[in-house]
């Protein structure tokens, strides 16, 4: 289980097309300031490794602000 700030839980669920399941498991997170599953962290973390290929970086392969923090998600949601 992961637990997140609500920022970042407001950036997944704002950045990411989710399933209807893990919408309502991210928003209950939102309101109870509870964790997300295992399960939903790695999937979470495949879509911020995603986006963060795709618009993360710069014209010179720096990370860019977004890709920061897209890298910080990915930290975030890694689990053991």
């Amino acid at each position: 289980m992961i637990r997140l700030k609500n920022n970042d839980l407001v950036y997944l669920l704002s950045t990411f097309d989710v399933s209807k399941g893990m919408k309502t498991e991210l928003e209950q997170a939102i309101k109870d300031c509870s964790e997300i599953s295992d399960d939903t962290a790695t999937a979470l973390r495949e879509m911020c490794s995603d986006r963060l290929t795709l618009i993360g970086f710069t014209k010179d392969d720096e990370p860019n602000e977004e890709g920061k923090y897209l890298e910080s998600m990915i930290d975030k949601l890694y689990t053991e």
